[in-house]
């Protein structure tokens, strides 16, 4: 029993030692789920409500960027215009569609007039990526 753990914990050091050789250091690996899920339900809901492709179209635009995307699991709310993406039932991520009012488009000038999704669990980085301002 000893020898199997001790033997599992080996192979397991070597896969991650490996990796970290091949440019993929553990905190990579640990960020990558998210990472595809974030990306993923904001892609798909831009594509969903901004564009209006339809699903199979969204979707099969989206596993263009990386054949690793086809193993999302996507879940669309037409009601609530949002899509939720997981990875292998990891790092669940939301993205919502918002269109602004003209009252939001009057106060500011640095918020665009077109619709756009807004991914809702996302960092301030994710965040500041996702929106754009005019000049």
């Amino acid at each position: 029993m000893k020898k199997i753990f001790f033997g599992l914990i080996a192979c397991l050091a070597l896969l991650v030692g490996l990796a970290s050789f091949a440019g993929f250091p553990p905190s990579y690996l640990m960020a990558a789920p998210g990472v595809a899920t974030g990306i993923g339900s904001k892609l798909l809901c831009s594509a969903r409500y901004v564009s209006r492709f339809s699903q199979q179209q969204s979707f099969g635009d989206l596993v263009q960027y990386s054949g690793i995307l086809q193993g999302l699991t996507v879940e669309y709310d037409e009601a609530q215009k949002s899509v939720t993406t997981s990875l292998f039932g990891l790092s669940k991520k939301t993205a919502s569609y918002s269109s602004l009012t003209s009252a939001a488009r009057s106060t500011t000038q640095a918020l665009t007039s077109a619709p756009r999704c807004r991914q809702s669990e996302c960092s301030a980085s994710d965040a500041a990526v996702a929106s754009r301002e005019i000049r």
